[in-house]
């Protein structure tokens, strides 16, 4: 019963993006903004209803429109949330490459720079991030900053600890 409800659910919103892609589309539109204006209400459902078929909405889409600085960054914090910490580094780094002047962006490279224990190219994405200011989110850029800094020491101050123990044996 669950899984009637759950289709018919989908079927519900599915319906409704498509009367909204009629509406928001207009009949000069070409197929090609037609078809990525699906792709883009799809991808809004999925990643409410149905995680597991974004990632192929996401792929839809920048297939379309590869250099789409905004997009890739989506899907990278989207990969993020899900714990895919290596698609995502690749998708911020796009992100950045198409639109080096966006704080958030570096913030987000940062992140998840810092979750991969990569502490210098945190350093690097966040001290660019600070240069750059206006980053929008709830995340201030000088303070991610500091705390990247305070890993590098202890990651600096281990490897001379490290090394040494090896030179006393």
């Amino acid at each position: 019963m669950f899984s009637m409800i759950n289709r018919a659910a989908f079927s519900l919103a599915l319906a409704t993006a498509v009367f909204a892609c009629a509406a928001s589309a207009s009949w000069a539109d070409s197929p090609q903004v037609k078809r990525e204006t699906i792709h883009r209400l799809l991808l809004q459902i999925f990643v409410s209803q149905h995680r597991g078929e974004a990632a192929g909405e996401y792929n839809a889409l920048l297939a379309m429109k590869p250099s789409d600085a905004q997009l890739h960054y989506d899907y990278a914090t989207f990969l993020l949330r899900g714990g895919n910490n290596a698609a995502s580094i690749g998708q911020y780094r796009l992100a950045t490459k198409y639109q080096t002047r966006n704080a958030d962006f570096q913030i987000g490279l940062g992140n998840a720079l810092l979750r991969a224990k990569d502490y210098n190219g945190a350093v690097a994405a966040y001290r660019h991030a600070v240069e750059i200011g206006g980053a929008t989110g709830t995340q201030s850029p000088g303070a991610l900053l500091n705390q990247a800094l305070q890993y590098q020491q202890q990651q600096i101050n281990f490897e001379n600890y490290k090394k040494q123990q090896k030179d006393a044996e």
